[in-house]
């Protein structure tokens, strides 16, 4: 910033700050906006923005912003992945996995492709593909806490409750050697409705400055009825921007 404001590149990613660390909606939408207004070209702000709007509940804005990165960008692994999580955030889990299906035409590998058509199968109820999809992409991320904290979630929702619970006790193995996001347990321990040890790791994400994208991940909507989600939310700002 001190040797130009203007590279768009930059917005971009102090939007992400704004949006992942601080929860500052508006501060993030004005830079999203401002790396469009710099570079009409840019197909990822509007793919972030999108993304953004989906949580203020803006459907129609987030599907014109889908749009239009696309089609800055259709062959795009990263932007039609990015097309489908917006749809996986939306609850179209149909539309999301057809994005996914067009990311990984291009790159079969793609791992965000992967792991986000994972996330809209287990919501279709295609247990066996969203465990097969988590499996490849724990595999290739050198089983990364992320990736096997969704894979943990997909074997509490298939009942494969060993495998799940040998899951958490990686991930608790791991934060011997690195950090582990906390929701990776919040995700686990949700899908085994065990709600209390989910919102205690939750409290653990709080203090960590999480993404709020972690909260209203559809994965874990067992706990979004919940009182204590909606306290969560408050605490870490989340109301003061959207009412």
């Amino acid at each position: 910033m001190e040797i130009d404001p203007d590279v768009p590149e930059v917005q971009t990613s102090l939007a992400l700050v704004a949006l992942g660390r601080d929860w500052n909606v508006p501060v993030a939408m004005r830079h999203l906006a401002r790396a469009v207004e710099l570079d009409g070209t840019q197909a990822l702000p509007r793919i972030y923005h999108a993304w953004t709007h989906v949580l203020l509940g803006d459907l129609a804005s987030a599907r014109a912003l889908v749009r239009a990165a696309q089609a800055l960008d259709e062959d795009s692994a990263l932007v039609n992945s990015g097309a489908a999580y917006m749809h996986f955030l939306a609850g179209q889990y149909e539309e999301g996995v057809a994005e996914c299906d067009r990311a990984l035409t291009t790159q079969p590998n793609f791992i965000i492709g992967l792991y986000v058509k994972g996330m809209c199968c287990v919501k279709q109820g295609k247990l066996d593909e969203a465990i097969e999809l988590l499996s490849k992409a724990a595999a290739m991320s050198n089983r990364a806490p992320f990736y096997i904290g969704l894979l943990g979630n997909f074997y509490a929702c298939a009942g494969r409750v060993d495998e799940a619970r040998a899951i958490l006790s990686e991930l608790e193995a791991g934060r011997d050697r690195g950090y582990v996001p906390p929701h990776a347990f919040a995700y686990i321990y949700a899908a085994l409705n065990d709600l209390d040890s989910a919102f205690e790791w939750q409290d653990r994400a709080n203090e960590d400055a999480a993404s709020p994208f972690n909260y209203f991940s559809p994965v874990i909507d067992m706990m979004h009825g919940d009182p204590r989600h909606t306290e969560d939310l408050r605490q870490r700002g989340w109301r003061m921007w959207n009412e």
